[in-house]
């Protein structure tokens, strides 16, 4: 809020942009989805009137997260398909596959999982050409998490285990342990208690100095295979 003060005092529309983009990001961390969507519109606002589009696109992206977290799934949608459109006018095709991905993502979160899945997959593809290994690594937990629940164990055990050589390769520890964790949901959904708990206490271990919460998850999963187990 300060920095978005000084930077209307000396009149900088831009680094305006910047600052309610991100006060648009916190709120929405503090679950105010009222205050996000106000300061995300200001950010859009912003960008159209200095002729950002990047600044633009990234505004209709958090409008779009916004309205899925609100059910309001259409307007989500055509949020989504703006920036989406803003990027492949600009040909920026890293842009492009982050933007397909947040929109993914943001339908998972809300359990839109066949809307979800075409985009993951476009992400994923533009990913792989551009050689982006640790997006690549989200995405095939992004679709194993797909298939997981919605009881493609197969293709999901395939996914999971792909991402996690990918996220080995490229020494990201923490997507690592996302991805031991997810695997081990794999398994325990395929019956297969004793590998989830080893893919599970992997996890924790690896999630232990880099993402606390993380590794509370894993933690969790791995007291309620206890419990099952007893």
């Amino acid at each position: 809020m300060k920095s978005y003060e000084l930077f209307s005092a000396i009149s900088d529309l831009a680094g305006q942009a910047r600052c309610c983009s991100s006060l648009s990001y916190t709120y929405s961390k503090l679950d105010d989805l009222d205050e996000a969507g106000r300061w995300a519109e200001r950010a859009l606002e912003l960008s159209q009137q200095i002729g950002d589009q990047l600044m633009e696109g990234i505004s209709h992206l958090a409008l779009g997260r916004l309205y899925m977290l609100q059910g309001e799934h259409e307007s989500a949608q055509h949020s989504f398909d703006l920036a989406i459109g803003l990027a492949q006018k600009a040909g920026n095709l890293r842009s492009l596959a982050i933007r397909l991905q947040v929109a993914g993502q943001s339908n998972i979160s809300v359990g839109r999982y066949a809307e979800a899945l075409p985009l993951l997959e476009e992400s994923l593809e533009i990913f792989s050409q551009i050689g982006d290994g640790n997006a690549q690594a989200e995405n095939l937990r992004n679709l194993a998490t797909i298939n997981l629940t919605t009881g493609q164990l197969s293709t999901a055990t395939t996914q999971a285990e792909a991402g996690l050589r990918l996220a080995r390769s490229y020494n990201n520890q923490q997507r690592e342990g996302q991805l031991l964790t997810t695997l081990g949901e794999v398994y325990a959904a395929r019956g297969d208690h004793s590998r989830a708990r080893s893919l599970w206490q992997q996890a924790a271990a690896i999630l232990h100095p880099v993402s606390p919460n993380e590794e509370a998850i894993a933690l969790q999963l791995l007291s309620t295979i206890g419990a099952v187990d007893k």
